[in-house]
């Protein structure tokens, strides 16, 4: 009986220290965990959320700092300035009549200023910041002002303008047509029977002494030779109803049409003489009724006496030959029915 009491104790005993070993080995890997009392987690997170209300409170005050910097930047105006400027002008406008300026308002202030002319002409059209001024006649003058304004205040500029517009030269175009003088037109027949101007005849050819026989037409352009920057544009010579005493188509085969200034009267034998500027040939015939033409070399020539101041375009006919039958072959031209037809152009 003693023996089994004894068994039981050294097994109660052995069992004992067994659960204690193995107690003690299953806390041998564990970490070790730092004790930390209740009341100092809680001063612990009260300290860190203090921290982060500081933090939030730090920023936020930067901002607000910020935007009221901003709004006193903002609030801070400044008076505005003003100049005026031309930068177009003076220019003609030949459609109304008018000299015209533009003319620009250079600006500052704040807040922006607004602007306000004391005319302008293009109601607008060129921008707030522009004004157009017309003046209407040689000596008219105008003072043109402009006012900025803000919140801070006002200031006005001011330039004066005078017409300084060249009136470009109007031109004007002319078609003309002029008869011929009968007092200046005539003709000359040789050397011996002298000069002729009492009608309205002209003759051109030879005598019966086989002597060239000469017709002169005269034309009056002291009208057009009185105008300012006359440009001929077209000339043209009519000589209509030509008739003829025997055959002068035998004295000449050739009919010669020279511009030839004579002046106010026939000469002999200046006038008779050799010379002029050849602007036309006709063939001679039985048949030649008209003697109209067209050319530049009449056109430049009519040019050249306008442009000398002479009074008057004058031509000289004559055949390039005569004949050798004692007879007198000659064409008949009427003053009356020669006439010289002009478009010219000048300025007024």
């Amino acid at each position: 009986m003693k023996k089994n009491k004894l068994y039981i104790f050294l097994a109660i005993v052995t069992a004992v220290f067994l659960f204690g070993t193995a107690a003690v080995c299953n806390q041998c890997g564990a970490p070790v965990e730092e004790k930390i009392d209740v009341g100092e987690e809680e001063s612990i997170a009260k300290e860190e959320e203090g921290s982060k209300e500081e933090e939030i409170s730090e920023g936020e005050t930067a901002e607000e700092e910020a935007e009221e910097g901003e709004e006193e930047a903002e609030e801070e105006g400044e008076a505005p300035t003003i100049e005026l400027e031309i930068y177009e002008g003076p220019l003609y406008s030949a459609a109304d009549n008018i000299c015209y300026y533009r003319m620009k308002a250079i600006v500052t202030g704040s807040p922006a200023p607004t602007i306000e002319f004391s005319k302008d002409d293009s109601n607008g059209v060129w921008g707030s910041k522009k004004s157009q001024v017309n003046l209407y006649g040689p000596g008219e003058t105008y003072t043109l002002t402009a006012t900025a304004t803000n919140s801070e205040g006002s200031e006005t500029a001011a330039i004066d303008i005078s017409w300084g517009c060249d009136i470009p030269a109007e031109v004007v175009e002319v078609d003309a047509t002029l008869a011929a003088e009968d007092s200046r037109s005539g003709y000359i027949s040789g050397t011996t029977s002298g000069v002729y101007t009492n009608g309205t005849l002209v003759y051109v050819g030879d005598n019966s002494s086989d002597e060239p026989v000469k017709g002169y037409l005269s034309f009056n352009i002291s009208d057009i030779g009185s105008l300012d920057n006359v440009t001929v544009k077209e000339a043209g010579i009519i000589i209509a109803g030509v008739g003829h005493i025997g055959d002068p188509w035998v004295a000449g085969d050739e009919m010669h049409i020279k511009v030839f200034y004579y002046g106010d009267s026939l000469d002999y034998p200046d006038d008779y003489a050799v010379g002029g500027s050849l602007v036309k040939t006709f063939n001679t015939s039985d048949t030649l009724g008209d003697l109209s033409f067209l050319n530049d070399s009449l056109k430049n020539e009519l040019q050249n006496t306008i442009n000398s101041g002479k009074s008057y375009f004058q031509l000289k006919i004559g055949l390039n030959s005569v004949s050798n039958n004692s007879y007198s072959d000659v064409y008949k031209l009427d003053s009356t029915n020669a006439s010289i037809h002009i478009k010219y152009e000048f300025t007024e």
